[in-house]
This record gives C-alpha cells, sequence and structure tokens, in this order.
C-alpha cells in the first residue's frame, strides 16, 4: 500500500514506523528490496534518506512483538518466543504450564500448543488469529465475549494448579472469525499460592507485587483492567469491571456475578462479529 506515496513522503512512513507491518510490505527479501530501492540515497533526494535506508534494516528484523523476558516473531500459525540463556528456567515454565493447559482443555483449546527447540518456544495456533493489542477500540459485545473466555482459561489454569501473572493485549491472542481466545506468554507463571517472580507488564494489585501468594483474583484483576483500556463497555457490566479491577473476586463467583451484569445489558446472548484487523496475523 504505502509503496504507491512519493519517494519523500515513503522516506517519512519510514521514520515514522515502529514495526514493519505499518509499512504495507510483504515481510521477505523481496519487500525489503522494494521499500530499500525507494529510499536508497543514490534515487532518493530527501535529506534523511540514508537515515531511513539504515532503519528499514531494524524493522524488517525486529521481532513482532517484545514481552518481558522474551521476543516473539510471528510465521505461519505461530510465535517463536526467544529467550536468552539466562531465562531457561522460565522457559521451561512456560512449556510446562502450557502443556498441562493443552492437554486438559480438549476439544476446545485455551492455549497454544507449545512446541521447543533449545532456546525457542513456538506457541501454535493454527491461521486466522491476532493479539489483542492488533484490535483498534473494541465494542462492547466483544468485550463481553473476551471476559467471558479469559474467565474460562484462568479457572482452567486454576484446575491445573497455575497463575498466569500477566494478562496483557500481548499475552491474549483473538480468532476473529469462530470468538475463538487463547493465553500465551506463560513464563510469568507460578504455581496457585506461589509470589510473583517476573515483574508484570500488566495492571497489578501492590499487595501482589509485595510477594503475597497468587490466586485467581489477581488473573481477574488484570483481566478487567485490561478490558477497560480495550475499548467501551456495556453499562452493568463497565461497572463490575471497574469493581473487578480494584477489588476482585475469585474466578468462580466472578462468573456468576458477570454473566447477572451481562444478561442486564444485553439479555441473551447472540452471535457478534469482530472484524479483522488489517496487520498482520500470528
Amino acid at each position: 500500500l504505502q509503496m504507491g506515496f512519493s519517494m519523500d513522503a515513503f522516506v517519512n512512513i519510514v521514520l515514522n514506523a515502529t514495526s514493519w507491518d505499518q509499512l504495507g510490505l510483504e515481510r521477505d527479501k523481496t519487500g525489503l528490496r522494494k521499500a530499500q530501492v525507494r529510499v536508497h540515497p543514490d534515487v532518493c533526494k530527501h535529506p534523511q534518506a540514508n537515515l531511513a535506508f539504515t532503519k528499514l534494516e531494524s524493522l524488517f528484523h525486529a521481532p513482532d512483538v517484545s514481552l518481558r523476558l522474551a521476543a516473539g516473531r510471528f510465521g505461519g500459525g505461530s510465535i517463536y518466543w526467544s529467550f536468552d540463556a539466562l531465562n531457561s528456567d522460565l522457559l521451561d515454565r512456560a512449556e510446562k504450564a502450557q502443556n498441562a493447559l493443552w492437554k486438559s482443555s480438549e476439544p476446545v483449546q485455551w492455549v497454544p500448543e507449545p512446541h521447543r527447540n533449545k532456546l525457542t518456544l513456538e506457541s501454535r495456533y493454527g491461521p486466522g488469529w491476532w493479539l489483542l493489542s492488533a484490535f483498534k477500540e473494541l465494542d462492547e459485545r466483544t468485550i463481553a465475549w473476551i471476559w467471558r473466555r479469559l474467565l474460562t482459561v484462568i479457572h482452567l489454569a486454576e484446575r491445573e494448579g497455575w497463575v498466569h501473572g500477566d494478562i496483557n493485549a500481548n499475552t491474549v491472542a483473538l480468532l476473529p472469525s469462530e470468538h475463538g481466545l487463547r493465553l500465551d506468554g506463560w513464563w510469568t507463571a507460578v504455581p496457585f499460592g506461589a509470589s510473583l517472580e517476573v515483574s508484570p507488564y500488566a495492571f497489578t494489585l501492590p499487595r501482589y507485587l509485595s510477594g503475597n501468594p497468587t490466586d485467581t483474583e489477581l488473573s481477574v484483576s488484570q483481566s478487567a483492567a485490561l478490558l477497560l483500556e480495550s475499548g467501551k463497555t456495556s453499562p452493568a457490566l463497565g461497572k463490575f469491571l471497574y469493581e473487578m479491577r480494584l477489588r476482585p473476586i475469585p474466578v468462580e463467583k466472578a462468573v456468576h456475578r458477570g454473566e447477572a451484569a451481562l444478561k442486564k445489558d444485553f439479555g441473551g446472548s447472540k452471535w457478534h462479529p469482530l472484524p479483522a484487523p488489517p496487520s498482520k496475523s500470528i
């Protein structure tokens, strides 16, 4: 898309970009070459052409998503999370937690299937998935079904003895065509009742940051905070999410009280389409 702009305009697009995806080009050698030709200082007279030419390499090789202690690249329906050797114990934990939830959650999978290769953990999704961070502002019905599904995976994790620890827009993935949700980023997880070991990106109540034992209330609070930041909420559910952000309750109670709020807002549940974002999918 961006190749239809003039050379000077494309230089400015490159200089302002924070990811390769914003250039609207294929993420392969052909796409890189197309972009380099447009901003090469020998043919482009823009005073910052050289800077843009250099930045293209950085954008091309940068990870698609960065989380605390891991960087992820998208490819063919998978995220390839890379760790350094110092964090191999956290990679072990992520693999263990994901395997436990993957095997216990059939027929609906609530986590991506994990496959490890040395210091890389491949989270397999399949086609048509996007991280929540790829979506702009969500509407109130979309927030309603995401809330329901987040509570399901939180409850599943509790049954398997895990608390995720960092539920944020780059650990939640959505499948718009089927209202699917999967939770990634399990290297931040701890056994139920243990203290957090990795400082979360997500909103986290002070009691957990100071070392108190983890429980499902942590995940309920983080999920509520995430959805309040993600778009427009319906009146009763919005009020409930504000309460859960600061005064969370155990997940089973949150399910029942949340359903009462949803019934007040919407009556019965019905299918609500979610358009896929224009950015690159996982």
